[in-house]
């Protein structure tokens, strides 16, 4: 672990499966969970992710228990842009 991993393929591939299935094998790992949709937004995506963590001090997150935190997003050519074209 300890750098990203972007999967690609075509539609029905079992992406998601195989994606699910490893990230449900690892074991002293916290792992968040998004799906976007057309009309997922900035806000509430950051919003999923803080409430998942603990907050340490004022402006420091870190994951329950100092777990790592690995943060799974599936679909992510989904989400409609922003007014800033995020």
């Amino acid at each position: 672990m300890g750098f990203p991993v972007f999967l690609t393929g075509m539609t029905g591939v079992g992406k998601s499966i195989i994606s699910e299935y490893s990230l449900n094998s690892l074991k002293n790992y916290q792992i968040i969970k998004l799906a976007f949709s057309s009309q997922t937004s900035t806000k509430e995506t950051q919003r999923k992710i803080e409430d998942k963590l603990e907050k340490k001090k004022r402006n420091l997150l870190s994951g329950n228990k100092n777990q790592n935190v690995i943060v799974f997003v599936d679909d992510v050519n989904m989400p409609a842009y922003d007014k800033y074209g995020a």
